[in-house]
């Protein structure tokens, strides 16, 4: 049975809640029409891009993420996000 996508969504940024998060982990949960836009830069649409995109930031110290709002309209899930991750390089 599928999971509908905000359930999808959430066990995807449960992945970030470790310190050094898998890029490996991350992106198992990604279709190839997965779109990942980390405002404000440009959305990333693929998962090949998407995987490039978030790459940089795995040298970060993570914290997780704290979604606020979660709202989910067919196959589209936006979160708000009230913490996002420590930017300190490991």
């Amino acid at each position: 049975m599928a999971k509908d996508p905000g359930t999808i969504v959430t066990a995807l940024m449960q992945k970030f809640d470790i310190e050094h998060p898998s890029i490996e982990q991350i992106t198992s949960h990604l279709t190839a029409d997965a779109v990942w836009h980390n405002m404000p830069a440009e959305p990333a649409s693929g998962a090949d891009a998407v995987r490039r995109a978030m790459e940089p930031s795995m040298s970060w110290s993570w914290r997780g993420f704290e979604t606020v709002h979660q709202v989910v309209q067919g196959n589209v899930v936006l979160n708000e996000i009230g913490r996002a991750p420590c930017r300190e390089r490991v």
